[in-house]
């Protein structure tokens, strides 16, 4: 939509298609797994394009690039703090596809000890993830859950075995959609402004620094923030009120 209000030509290209884009013009590369964004972007900088990454930075790529990110380290310390300042000090990681190389999900194991997180494994899926984090339940009094699809899974086991949230349990999960609105209780949610990502991204293709000097790259991190409901008793959040710190800081 943003490109489309300035006018903007627009193409959809996959990889097959790359060596069909002229010379020096800028591409958008939109993904989720580090070794095939980190693939895309080295091939575009052979062919001479000038790459904006939307929603993953390859740690280890070399290629020359721009990147558009949700502010995912931003998002959960917000979130533990947030959990903290409501008295909640064990918190467990919920729902961590195993067998997905998530640039998102990398960086929130980052502040979770591996003992409180919990994997979706090949070998028995969300079903074995729940049964072990039920295992631990009297270990933690908050759980943030990796996207919505683990959130209403686990939600709805938990309501089964009668534990209760908020009562027994704060639920947090990433994302925001109308399920979680309709859902009793409702999720707490920390938005991701995919949207934003964008409007960000064909913003960086116009400025004239891009335009014109290779070497030069910019990083924007699009921000998010908690939207509080009954998973965790509708409490405010202030932010900045405590300080949670990544395991490898």
């Amino acid at each position: 939509a943003k490109a489309s209000a300035l006018r903007y030509d627009k193409l959809a290209h996959d990889e097959k298609t790359l060596c069909d884009i002229p010379c020096g013009e800028s591409l958008i590369v939109i993904g989720t797994s580090p070794q095939w964004v980190s693939h895309i972007l080295t091939a575009a900088n052979i062919l001479a394009l000038k790459t904006v990454a939307v929603s993953c930075h390859p740690l280890d790529t070399t290629a020359r690039s721009s990147f558009v990110l949700i502010d995912h380290n931003g998002a959960t310390r917000e979130c533990l703090e947030y959990l903290r300042a409501a008295g909640k000090t064990r918190t467990a990681l919920f729902g961590i596809n195993s067998n997905i190389n998530s640039y998102a999900d990398t960086i929130k194991t980052r502040y979770f000890s591996e003992n409180d997180i919990f994997h979706i494994m090949s070998d028995g899926g969300i079903d074995r993830c729940f049964n072990e984090f039920c295992e631990k339940l009297d270990s933690y009094d908050s759980v943030v859950c990796s996207n919505y699809i683990s959130a209403v899974y686990l939600m709805t086991g938990l309501k089964k075995r009668g534990v209760r949230v908020p009562e027994d349990i704060f639920v947090m999960t990433y994302g925001d959609s109308v399920l979680g609105k309709l859902m009793s209780p409702s999720l707490t949610t920390i938005t991701l402004d995919h949207e934003q990502l964008g409007v960000q991204a064909v913003n960086l293709c116009r400025f004239p620094f891009f335009a014109t000097e290779k070497n030069i790259s910019i990083t924007i991190y699009v921000p998010c923030r908690i939207v509080a409901a009954d998973s965790t008793a509708n409490l405010p959040y202030a932010a900045g009120s405590h300080n949670a710190v990544r395991l490898d800081d």
